[in-house]
């Protein structure tokens, strides 16, 4: 389908281009072309952008006839059908729709401007570009206002202000939070924000009367109490009113004062042992630092306070990456503040790393972690974004860890002629896996050595996969200058004639756990024929007896092979008689269904 481009145009045509023209690909008139179209769109007083595409297309209705070769007034009128053509020069001026709703003083609307690739109900980008304005216009002016409302405050109270500090002492009132207090004097030279009265284990606040005026008098709105060490006077003696005064003006000196354990209330209940100290230093380590879930509303009453003046704080800004909050705060006395729930390394925040690094060590399911934070409505990762934290810094930092420990087995390993084992795993059952992983271990300390992993597409089919792991393993061992003298494998045939043709100096043993496996497996399958029923009861024992076999041997191939054929005798109640290196049972005397020599 091909439509028009120009604003409030309809035309479109399912059938074909025909009376439709592309944008000239000359730089000056393609401009013109832009410029002409974009002058009809205007909304609310601006103008829209309009880039055109690569095709773009304006039908003929916006064109004079003087920008054709062949005029279409004049080839209609002689019923010709020649094809049209735009002159070199021509430039669309022609906008009916546009002009009429000028002219009928309407304002041009966004749904009239012609038909739309897709439906949508509003133009998403522009309102939120005109939206963004708006508030960042409002924000603006509200700080503003705020500043000069501020400033006159504070020019008032200085002006109006005529009570001495002396006065402002004595006529203040305590009102305890714990217990109501009578007025009293200060003993000490000890000072705080707020007068403190000589009781420990009662924070006060003064009940401000209508003379007290000024900044530096007039206490912050909430209730919140700063108190800064004593200093005792001599002879307990009362301090000077010059002293009271050195000691309020030297209150902003000395910010960095903590209290000591002796500043720090008991509860009388004795519950001060679920406390922790927080004086302590925070752990360098963030995976070592205790973490919390908090919500929202908790948050937010610790953000209402401005740490530098105590006055009350608005919160004007909140963004949320992933597990991490950010908030942007404002006092009324203009002190700015970003606060974020963690620390950020290189721009990441950091639990967000630690919430992918711990899906992946313990094994779980990134889809049902981050279902289960959303349950809770608790910010968590997207997996979009473990994905991706997974491939830059997980399996790399795995990777790396993995070659580090690996490198210290082998270099143990070295010393001594090694024992091991080895096995393939493949992704799926069958002869359709695509990925196979080939594992050697230590049989001595039961360490994995190597692990190679071989795609199907990198051998003939997927059951080479096996033998191409091994022999990746055992390139990987020998260029680490290990010497292995015994290998146990399962029964694989490609397995069994590499070793036997191309590592005929080392000894191969199969597993007994594959080999018990599959002669169970035949054992119950003759069970379930007719008249061998007795066979199938027999199964279990049978695959027991040879584990029996290996474990009990020490290695002598003698000694197993006259055990594991002593179970011919066995399951027809013969105990005796077995071989020079295994006489005769180990077992007591036992009672069970016996089969019958010489049957099926």
């Amino acid at each position: 389908m091909v439509h028009c481009v120009a604003f409030g145009c309809n035309k479109k045509s399912d059938s074909g281009n025909k009376g439709f023209f592309l944008f000239p690909s000359d730089h000056v008139y393609r401009e013109k072309w832009i410029k002409a179209v974009k002058s009809c769109r205007e909304i609310d007083g601006k103008l829209t952008s309009f880039q055109p595409s690569k095709t773009s297309r304006l039908c003929i209705r916006h064109f004079t006839d003087d920008c054709f070769i062949h005029p279409p007034s004049v080839m209609s009128s002689l019923s010709l059908s020649l094809k049209l053509q735009l002159v070199k020069t021509a430039v669309p001026t022609v906008f009916p729709e546009v002009t009429a709703a000028k002219e009928s003083k309407r304002p041009l609307q966004p749904c009239s401007l012609g038909p739309t690739k897709r439906k949508r109900i509003s133009y998403g980008a522009y309102e939120k570009r005109n939206r963004k304005a708006t508030v960042e216009e409002l924000i603006k002016k509200q700080e503003e206002e705020n500043a000069e409302n501020v400033e006159a405050r504070l020019e008032d109270e200085e002006a109006d202000c005529s009570i001495s500090s002396a006065v402002y002492h004595k006529s203040l009132k305590f009102v305890s939070r714990a217990a109501q207090t009578t007025e009293r004097t200060t003993e000490t030279k000890g000072f705080q924000i707020r007068p403190q009265v000589s009781e420990r284990g009662v924070t006060a606040r003064p009940v401000m009367t209508e003379a007290m005026c000024g900044p530096e008098l007039a206490p912050p709105p909430v209730d919140k109490c700063y108190q800064f060490p004593e200093e005792r006077a001599e002879n307990n003696e009362e301090a000077s009113d010059d002293d009271k005064d050195a000691f309020d003006n030297s209150i902003v000196t000395d910010p960095d004062w903590e209290p000591d354990n002796s500043d720090i209330s008991t509860d009388e209940e004795g519950h001060e042992e679920l406390w922790h100290d927080c004086t302590e230093e925070f752990p360098v380590n963030p995976t070592k630092e205790r973490k919390f879930i908090v919500f929202e509303s908790c948050l937010q009453q610790l953000l209402l306070l401005c740490q530098i003046c105590g006055s009350t704080s608005k919160i004007l800004k909140k963004k949320v990456v992933g597990t991490m909050l950010t908030v942007e705060a404002k006092c009324e006395l203009g002190h700015f503040r970003t606060w974020c729930t963690q620390p950020v390394i290189n721009g990441t925040p950091v639990l967000n790393l630690l919430t992918a690094g711990a899906i992946v060590f313990s094994g779980g399911s990134a889809s049902k972690v981050i279902n289960m934070f959303k349950f809770i409505n608790v910010s968590c990762i997207s997996r979009r974004t473990f994905n991706r934290i997974q491939r830059i810094f997980v399996i790399p930092t795995i990777a790396n860890v993995w070659k580090r420990e690996q490198q210290a087995i082998l270099e143990d390993c070295r010393a001594r002629e090694i024992r091991v084992g080895g096995d393939a795993r493949c992704c799926s059952p069958g002869h359709t896996a695509k990925y196979g992983s080939y594992t050697i271990m230590d049989l001595e300390t039961g360490k994995v050595l190597v692990v190679e992993l071989v795609q199907s597409n990198e051998v003939n089919n997927s059951n080479a996969m096996e033998l191409e792991g091994l022999k990746r393993c055992f390139t990987h061992l020998e260029n680490n200058a290990l010497t292995v003298t015994h290998i146990t494998t399962d029964r694989h045939l490609q397995v069994r004639k590499y070793l036997r043709e191309e590592k005929p100096g080392v000894n191969h043993w199969f597993d007994g756990w594959h080999l018990a496996k599959n002669v169970k497996k035949k054992l119950c399958a003759l069970g379930k024929k007719k008249g061998c029923e007795t066979v199938g009861k027999w199964a279990h024992s049978i695959s027991n007896h040879l584990y029996f076999c290996a474990a009990s041997s020490g290695g002598e191939g003698d000694e197993v092979q006259q055990k594991w054929l002593s179970i011919l005798n066995h399951i027809i109640n013969k105990h005796e008689g077995h071989g020079e290196k295994f006489p005769k049972c180990l077992h007591g005397p036992i009672e069970r269904e016996w089969i019958t020599a010489g049957t099926k």
